[in-house]
């Protein structure tokens, strides 16, 4: 049976690839003093590794260890509806932002800038900005429909007009705006991975 694979974060940032038990201790080791977090699906959300019984148990000393048994697997959950699989994972997906994000609140207050807190809050403020591009193309078909009817209701041809073009222009504009936030965040989180990365050589 093949070893179980973990994905790895440091201080919220999280590594490339998956590694098995011995690089995750690895990684402790190497990151000592700073919060490592793991993640497969037989864990369901990050946990630190110090709490997995699975670890301490094959962390203890001896001249050969041997290769510490995969945990047992749980039973096929049955099938959920498309929707509700939708539902939890978003769910999971914030409770897993808002998990490792909570300390990025107290980073605001480290006036010495030891702890960066921009690659915590990123993803936040990258869904804040989406809610707030869905309101304004929402926005935008609510007004053109809103102006559109008038036009209708007063016969004014260009009035019509210009709430179809208010309907498309919108959600237009929005999504324009968010790939351009986006190409913005993503090169911000790339900065610090070249951060992180030359800070290991």
């Amino acid at each position: 049976m093949p070893e179980e694979k973990y994905f790895v974060a440091v201080d919220g940032s999280q590594l490339e690839g998956e590694r098995d038990m011995g690089q995750v201790r690895q990684v402790c080791s190497q990151y000592a003093g700073r919060q490592v977090m793991v993640w497969n699906e037989a864990l369901g959300s990050w946990t630190d590794p110090k709490t997995l019984p699975s670890f301490r148990v094959s962390a203890a000393p001896a001249p050969a260890p041997a290769p510490a048994p995969a945990p047992p697997r749980h039973p096929a959950a049955p099938r959920e509806t498309p929707v509700a699989a939708a539902a939890a994972a978003t769910g999971a997906a914030m409770g897993s932002v808002m998990s490792e994000d909570a300390g990025a609140l107290k980073g605001l207050l480290d006036f010495k800038f030891e702890n960066l807190v921009a690659p915590k809050l990123i993803r936040v403020l990258y869904i804040v900005l989406v809610v707030l591009c869905g309101l304004g193309a929402l926005g935008g078909i609510l007004s053109g429909l809103q102006t559109m009817v008038s036009g209708i209701r007063f016969g004014m041809f260009f009035v019509v007009v210009t709430g179809i073009v208010m309907m498309v222009v919108g959600p237009v504009l929005a999504a324009f705006y968010l790939a351009l936030m986006r190409v913005v965040f993503e090169g911000v989180h790339v900065l610090f991975q070249i951060r992180e990365k030359l800070g290991k050589s």
